[in-house]
């Protein structure tokens, strides 16, 4: 369990994160539609919570020693996310900080590609993990499942090969398919 000191101290970096981000918009933006600005900032605010507290409720022992850095660094981030696949991640990568059978594959990398992720990426990704063959070939079974044009389904593992995420298995007769990298399989086991 994280004690009570840990969770303060949680609340208390997520608000030093938080404060000068809202105080500077508010001020340069603020006579410019800066009160649209907040709203749209508090329902992400108040949406992440909520999926928070989903992943949350998941958590069956807590961690001990929560990297609060990773913490303040996704509570930064996700404070400005619109995206509902996006902020999902935010969430279970918050509650995979502080759950004991996660944190320690936590890797403080995965909130700088999660910074770097479009909503498509969040969903190719687990169709990659599969270590075998999917017919007619990757793509076509990709763009079928996700309903999506080939050209976003290449985009998605161009990001992901770029991050890191997805590696190209040469098979050969120039045929060559993305799988999830070791990096990819982490992340997705984090996010699980």
């Amino acid at each position: 369990m994280v004690d009570e000191d840990s969770k303060e101290l949680m609340k208390a970096a997520a608000e030093i994160v938080l404060r000068p981000v809202t105080s500077v918009v508010g001020d340069v933006i603020g006579v410019m539609g800066g009160d649209r600005l907040s709203a749209y900032r508090n329902a992400n605010k108040e949406k992440w919570s909520r999926y928070y507290a989903e992943e949350r409720a998941k958590v069956t022992q807590e961690t001990e020693t929560p990297d609060l850095r990773m913490a303040a660094e996704i509570l930064g981030s996700a404070q400005d996310e619109c995206r509902e696949e996006l902020l999902k991640i935010w969430a279970k990568l918050m509650a995979a900080v502080i759950d004991a059978s996660k944190s320690a594959k936590c890797r403080r990398e995965f909130v700088d590609i999660a910074n770097q992720l479009e909503p498509i990426d969040t969903r190719v990704l687990p169709l990659l993990a599969a270590q075998m063959a999917l017919a007619p070939d990757r793509t076509t079974y990709v763009a079928d499942r996700l309903k999506a044009e080939h050209d976003q389904v290449k985009l998605a593992f161009r990001n992901l090969e770029r991050l890191g995420l997805i590696t190209n298995f040469d098979a050969g007769n120039q045929q060559v398919y993305p799988f999830a990298s070791p990096l990819g399989r982490q992340f997705l086991a984090v996010l699980a």
